[in-house]
């Protein structure tokens, strides 16, 4: 936020900027389905439990899974639930088990029990046999009718915004060896945001998290702690880094916003060090002081070479108690500026340009002056203005005093 100021030095309003914070609202909702999914997932020591968490993660993000099914895979007449490593067999034999589901009503779960995957041409078995040899998911659209007409009514009201859902896509879980799958995820997409890189980007990771989990709930049991903690170190980083990421685009945004105000500021003000060093100073600053930005090296409290001779003393004397830890009120002071500035035929106003420094001390954490910030405001006009009234006032003085004389005589 930036202080607007008026010719008195007081402020008389401020600047503020509003940004777009949709994209990183998102984002951020995503992330923390994603970090959620990653604590649940881990603490999962079944593919029962994986189910059921997994499910309960998405269903607190309807903006992002309106719905959500979850099958598993298994042989005929074998579960997979309580035999993960059953031998492989073909996709003749294999049966899909409905594990659970968010977001739909109960008539959309009747119309997709547990089914056959070799067999028939309607609902969802045609997709999973689809997605069994893809190694991406597989999308669906009510447009061109590979989405069962089921879910055009099937999404539960208080989810996906109230609107029928229109497309959705089919993730596989990917063997873990051989061409056995280990389940299907069939996710409802949002009717408001579009099936973009962002979006892929978070199925993906939510796909890849359950199928490590997946993984670690098959392995032995030494191999999956160690690989738990590898990979949530892995995703700790992963996702620090991307907010750091963020962060510093922020920061970087707003210093340059901060520059860009700056320097089409009609305020001038510049920003010194306690010990006096200038760290900046704006355009308006060289402007009112007539200095040429880079001509010259800056000392201590910047150059006084364009000071009046008369003031000099006077304002290295404030900066120096400034810079002792002393605390000032504003003080005026006169640059020179050939020619005459304000067309006064006087002497005493040609050449002169009349400063108020109005510096203002930051303190950091500890309480010691971290740096000072000094506003500059041209009084110019109010100097000569009372010059021209103190000599308005004598004139008329000395008109009474050679009437009253006259009057005498």
């Amino acid at each position: 936020m930036l202080p607007i100021l008026g010719r008195d030095g007081t402020a008389i309003g401020a600047l503020d900027e509003f940004t777009e914070a949709t994209n990183s609202v998102i984002r951020e909702r995503r992330l923390g389905t994603v970090l959620e999914l990653d604590e649940r997932a881990t603490a999962s020591r079944s593919l029962k439990e994986l189910w059921s968490n997994a499910l309960a993660v998405l269903e607190r993000n309807p903006g992002d899974a309106p719905f959500a099914l979850l099958y598993s895979v298994s042989d005929k007449g074998i579960d997979n639930r309580t035999s993960p490593t059953h031998p492989l067999s073909s996709l003749m034999t294999k049966r899909c088990i409905f594990e659970g589901a968010i977001g739909v009503t109960s008539g959309l779960l009747d119309a997709f029990p547990s089914f056959d995957l070799a067999e028939g041409s309607e609902g969802l078995a045609p997709a999973f046999r689809q997605a069994w040899g893809s190694a991406k998911p597989i999308k669906l659209t009510a447009s061109d009718g590979t989405l069962p007409q089921a879910f055009a009514n099937g999404v539960a009201l208080d989810r996906g915004f109230g609107k029928p859902c229109k497309s959705a896509v089919i993730c596989a879980f990917p063997p873990l060896s051989g061409a056995r799958i280990m389940g299907f995820l069939v996710l409802g997409l949002s009717t408001h945001r579009p099936y973009d890189d962002d979006y892929q980007s978070f199925i993906r990771l939510l796909t890849d998290r359950l199928y490590k989990s997946i993984t670690l709930i098959c392995l032995p049991e030494a191999r999956q702690r160690s690989q738990a903690a590898a990979e949530k170190r892995e995703l700790h980083h992963a996702s620090l880094s991307k907010e750091l990421l963020r962060r510093s685009q922020v920061v970087e945004k707003l210093e340059q916003d901060f520059e860009r105000f700056a320097e089409t500021s009609p305020i001038a003000f510049a920003v010194y060090q306690p010990d006096g060093l200038p760290i900046y100073m704006n355009q308006a600053y060289y402007n009112l002081n007539g200095i040429i930005k880079g001509a010259s090296a800056f000392g201590p409290w910047a150059d006084t070479q364009n000071i009046h001779t008369e003031d000099v003393h006077m304002v290295r004397k404030q900066w120096e108690q400034i810079a002792a830890g002393q605390e000032i009120n504003p003080f005026e002071y006169r640059v020179i500026k050939p020619g005459n500035y304000c067309n006064i035929n006087d002497a005493e106003a040609v050449g002169h340009r009349w400063l108020l420094a109005h510096p203002v001390p930051q303190l950091n954490d500890q309480g010691a002056w971290d740096e000072i910030v000094c506003w500059f405001t041209d009084i110019t006009h109010q100097k000569y203005s009372e010059l021209l009234q103190t000599r308005k006032l004598k004139d008329e003085l000395e008109s009474k005093e050679m009437t009253k004389n006259f009057i005498d005589m």
